[in-house]
């Protein structure tokens, strides 16, 4: 059965939830041994559990008032909003693989954390929503957690893959749609969960989607959110290189958008979305702190240093990526890209 893709005019809904299983040690966690990257055990929700209001678990928008939302975003204009739905519809992140199996070892033998930070901090069960959805790889470890997982996108072209992804993978909970970020088709307080990793700070309006995030939360509910961090190595030279290539940005863009990059199982589209994404933002704690005002608490975690993507380089060698792993919990506090905000509602 078809997951949902507004994009192209289909629609079911299946709700199917994973038998329990025992929550993993985080030693666990952390390491992957071999090449061969396995969807990692998680705490589920058990089969006999029913959610509580079934009304709540169907008040989706209509389509249409999809299509309204993504012509009316308050914090960008409509020439700022296409252009970054042009170069994400054009440049899916992490690139164009063959087989679904392609697009999990690269996401999450280059991003190991990502199912330890959605088992940590993504409770079992309920409705969550992932705000830029993109190819639907994070949306099969949400699935194996929620009652229903919702994710949006920006572009057709990602809702479409996505879609295609979740329905090979047979996540049946999973529905995709096209949706603006900074003004969400949902009613107030309808999800347990947000997540959104590495989409925010790619949009002008990076405040109206964080207060959309609020706005969708339950009370009491999580949300995890991903946004670069100004103070490190890899966003200072980033913005560097954006910065002295001006002239150049789009013929690079144009370069680095080549199948020799990306399909490149280990540079992917990093290159092109360096010189071509129209926005390219980061944030400091302090200032994370401020834009999450609203929430009761925040706390931030830092990953990414630039050694977990050298994990790609050496798949199949548990020593190799034993030592990675180990430099980057190391150096991650003071070198992490990537700001991990844990908020609660």
């Amino acid at each position: 059965m078809p997951i949902k893709n507004t994009a192209k005019g289909k629609a079911s809904r299946v709700r199917r939830r994973a038998a329990p299983s025992n929550k993993q040690r985080p030693s666990q966690r952390a390491t992957t041994p071999s090449g061969s990257w396995q969807y990692p055990e998680m705490e589920t929700v058990p089969l006999n559990e029913t959610p509580s209001d079934q009304s709540e678990q169907t008040d989706l928008a209509k389509p249409s008032e999809y299509a309204a939302s993504i012509a009316s975003a308050p914090a960008a204009t409509e020439s700022d909003l296409e252009s970054t739905r042009k170069f994400w519809n054009e440049h899916p992140c992490d690139g164009d693989f063959d087989t679904n199996e392609q697009r999990l070892q690269y996401r999450f033998i280059k991003d190991y954390y990502i199912p330890s930070i959605i088992e940590d901090h993504i409770p079992p069960g309920g409705e969550v929503l992932e705000i830029g959805c993109g190819q639907g790889a994070d949306m099969s470890l949400l699935a194996k957690k929620a009652d229903r997982v919702t994710g949006v996108d920006l572009t057709p072209e990602g809702v479409a893959r996505a879609a295609k992804f979740l329905d090979e993978v047979g996540a049946k909970n999973a529905v995709v749609l096209v949706a603006n970020a900074e003004k969400l088709p949902f009613r107030d307080a309808m999800f347990d969960s947000v997540y959104s990793f590495g989409v925010m700070h790619h949009t002008d309006g990076t405040q109206a989607c964080i207060d959309e995030a609020y706005r969708v939360l339950k009370p009491e509910g999580t949300a995890v959110i991903m946004l670069y961090r100004f103070w490190s190595p890899q966003f200072l030279v980033s913005k560097t290189l954006r910065g002295i290539t001006y002239p150049l940005r789009k013929a690079l863009a144009a370069f680095f958008s080549t199948k020799m990059f990306r399909n490149s199982r280990f540079w992917g589209t990093a290159p092109s979305e360096l010189f071509g994404v129209p926005y390219f933002k980061a944030y400091s704690e302090r200032e994370i702190r401020k834009m999450f005002h609203s929430f009761t608490s925040v706390s931030v975690e830092r990953y990414n240093t630039g050694f977990a993507r050298l994990r790609l380089l050496t798949p199949e060698s548990p020593r190799m990526l034993k030592l990675l792993d180990k430099l980057e919990n190391m150096t991650r506090d003071k070198l992490g890209f990537f700001n991990v905000i844990i908020a609660k509602k």
